[in-house]
């Protein structure tokens, strides 16, 4: 059913559904809690746990109109200070607004992304199918969002994303370890300030650069590097003041002064200092990472700074002039510095959480602030290029906001971009998303106008795409023979389960699963799945052992790229149980869609699954392909029939094939649950055991 046919029936299952669900969702994750909200009463809240533990919260108004905003901050806190924060409006005019948290998943970004479309999907099992549904949020939220729009546009209508770094995960990291390698090598290169390596006590390394950085800016030299770092970065030319302290006004373009004293705030003032986060994220996201994923090798600082802001270039200039120093032989100064090297496997995974490839197929209204100094304003022209690059730019609308520090918007600023969402999903055509019709918006949203301003961010001076070449990366090669360079290697060890998962009809299949694992167990990070439809998974070779159809394929050693590999065996066939009716009956198409279904509810597996197989098993693979699971994004089918007539029937005689029920003798519920792989090891007995049923009797 599409969102449009959904449209008709929304308003009359929302809040008499919302009372008596009893609706599971099609997940591990226990059924959600419904009860009144506590501070609107009038409005039913729906709550629960997802299937990683995270929290997600609805708020649902009585008159809902089939609208629900999904942010990744919503379940955050109290239910009361949620609905505190979020625009006033939105419920009393009819739309849902709820959300998940980011206090399990943090910088795993690819998870709070899936996170996002689990929540969409337990909402609408339990209130109603929704006629729009947005994804939105604010910084890592923001983030979240237009990720959401670009992994989940089977799910999310449309996103309005605040204050987002939507440069995307790497690049967004590339230029902040820039600021703060130029600060090093220009200002302390004596001094034990951390750049990457930051030390467990965060604070104390926050302290540290604050401290520095202040001193610094008491002098004219220390005043002038400054400027050229942040300028480098792309940082804002102005910041917040301290608590308690009125703001300090936008600098006028030709006041280098101020422009200065505004990079300073945003460097290392106001209540969320640029610094601040550069070790506190950077600590988190390198251990998420395994490594670090950023580098500057092959940067031309000088060629950084003439992609800077005119004005910026200027103040930089002026304030090297007026200091007495040699602008170029600090540009030397750091041409001549050592560079620092990426761990291309950390680059990989961090890329995962998410490098935006512009491929847009629902409309995003992207807002910011161009005084944020945590998710910089630049970045947005890097989201701009990547999207009209892929022809997509119809379905982009960019707006700013006339403020400095990070996220800091009006709620009827954020109404207004909600609305003119909501607006576009409802006509097919975008509304006037203009300064002067948003601010108009604000007016009348509360009374006092609001900031929206026309605005062109300079352009980004650290670009990363999916096809941006990683320092020591293999080359990439795709010829007859010879494929590599095209993913890392990130793990050398496997982990095997086998469990059996029932079918509709409560027939029960064999499966084995082989996921990446780190000494011996298996790892966490949720991953694609690439599965075959076997009629054996395993069998017993000479010498008693079972011989694994995975390991002896070499299909196994996808696990060490970043993939689950699952291998089932047909109903009859291998350990599975059920019957084989005939060559491929139409049975074996139902059994995938549920099997692939099984593996996108898995905490270990992303909801993006490929099938493969050659002959027999390509024909399973085409059969699963016309399932219809929105999961199955790829399928490789080699040496098949492609015409099942002239297969079966050749002659006039109709061939039956393969018919045979029970477990097959082959490979009996008895064989060995588990194992473990390193590299193209033989799998061993007794190894991990993932939750369910196993094939031991």
């Amino acid at each position: 059913m599409t969102r449009a046919v959904r449209a008709a029936t929304a308003s009359a299952v929302a809040l008499a559904m919302v009372a008596v669900a009893q609706v599971l969702p099609a997940s591990a994750a226990p059924p959600p809690e419904v009860e009144p909200c506590p501070s609107r009463p009038e409005a039913t809240c729906v709550s629960g746990t997802l299937d990683d533990g995270t929290a997600y919260r609805f708020a649902v108004p009585e008159d809902w109109d089939g609208t629900v905003v999904v942010d990744l901050d919503f379940a955050g806190g109290s239910p009361d200070a949620a609905l505190a924060a979020l625009p006033a409006a939105m419920l009393d005019q009819g739309v849902a607004y709820g959300g998940t948290t980011r206090d399990v998943t943090g910088w795993n970004i690819a998870q709070a992304i899936d996170n996002q479309a689990q929540a969409l999907a337990i909402f609408e099992e339990t209130v109603g199918e929704a006629t729009h549904a947005i994804a939105s949020g604010s910084s890592m939220g923001g983030f979240v969002s237009a990720g959401a729009a670009q992994v989940h546009p089977d799910a999310f209508d449309g996103a309005v994303p605040f204050c987002g770094g939507l440069g995307g995960s790497v690049a967004q990291w590339n230029q902040k370890l820039d600021t703060v390698f130029v600060l090093k090598e220009l200002l302390f290169p004596d001094e034990e300030l951390p750049v990457l390596d930051i030390p467990e006590d965060v604070t104390g390394a926050q302290q540290a650069w604050i401290s520095a950085l202040s001193e610094a800016q008491q002098t004219a030299e220390g005043r002038a590097r400054i400027a050229l770092a942040a300028s480098i970065g792309q940082l804002p030319p102005w910041g917040l003041t301290g608590f308690g302290r009125p703001p300090v006004p936008r600098p006028d373009a030709d006041d280098a002064e101020a422009l200065q004293e505004g990079m300073f705030l945003a460097l290392a003032g106001g209540p969320l200092p640029y610094i601040g986060q550069a070790m506190s994220s950077r600590r988190t996201l390198t251990a998420l990472s395994g490594g670090n994923p950023s580098w500057n090798v092959g940067v031309d600082y000088a060629e950084q700074l003439g992609l800077a802001d005119p004005a910026h270039r200027a103040m930089v200039e002026e304030l090297y002039a007026a200091a007495g120093l040699s602008l170029d032989d600090d540009l030397a100064t750091l041409a001549a510095a050592p560079r620092i090297e990426p761990d291309v496997a950390a680059v990989h995974r961090f890329a995962r959480g998410i490098v935006f490839d512009g491929g847009l197929q629902v409309p995003v209204l992207t807002v910011s602030n161009i005084g944020d100094q945590i998710s910089t304003v630049a970045q947005q022209d890097a989201y701009q290029r990547v999207v009209e690059a892929a022809g997509r730019e119809g379905l982009l609308r960019q707006t700013y906001v006339e403020t400095a520090g990070h996220c800091t918007f009006s709620t009827g600023e954020r109404q207004a971009a909600l609305d003119a969402m909501i607006q576009r999903l409802d006509t097919g055509e975008w509304p006037d998303v203009t300064p002067g019709a948003l601010n108009a918006a604000v007016a009348d949203l509360e009374g006092t106008a609001g900031r929206y301003l026309d605005f062109t961010p300079e352009r980004f001076n650290r670009p990363f795409t999916p096809d941006t070449p990683v320092p020591g990366a293999p080359e990439r090669v795709s010829a007859p023979g010879v494929y590599e360079g095209y993913s890392p290697v990130l793990y050398d060890e496997w982990v095997r389960t086998s469990e059996y998962v029932p079918m509709r009809d409560g027939t029960r299949l064999a499966v084995d699963i082989y996921r990446p694992a780190v000494d011996g167990a298996a790892v966490d990070t949720p991953y694609p799945v690439i599965w075959e439809h076997q009629l054996s998974r395993a069998s017993v070779g000479p010498d008693g052992e079972p011989s694994l159809v995975a390991v002896r394929s070499g299909m196994a050693e996808l696990t060490r790229y970043g993939y689950v590999v699952a291998l089932a065996d047909r109903r009859g066939n291998g350990a599975s149980f059920g019957s084989m009716i005939g060559y491929h009956p139409r049975t074996e198409a139902e059994d995938a869609y549920d099997l692939m279904e099984w593996f996108a509810a898995q905490p270990w597996a992303q909801e993006n699954i490929g099938v493969y197989g050659c002959s027999n098993t390509g024909e399973a693979a085409m059969h699963a392909a016309t399932a219809g699971s929105a999961h199955l994004k790829a399928v490789f089918a080699g040496n098949y029939s492609f015409h099942k007539f002239d297969g079966l029937n050749r002659g006039g005689i109709r061939a039956n094939w393969g018919g045979r029920t029970q477990p097959h003798p082959r490979a009996g519920p008895d064989e060995p649950p588990g194992g473990r792989g390193r590299g193209r090891g033989p799998a061993v007995p007794g190894g991990a055991r993932a939750p369910g049923e196993h094939l031991t009797a």
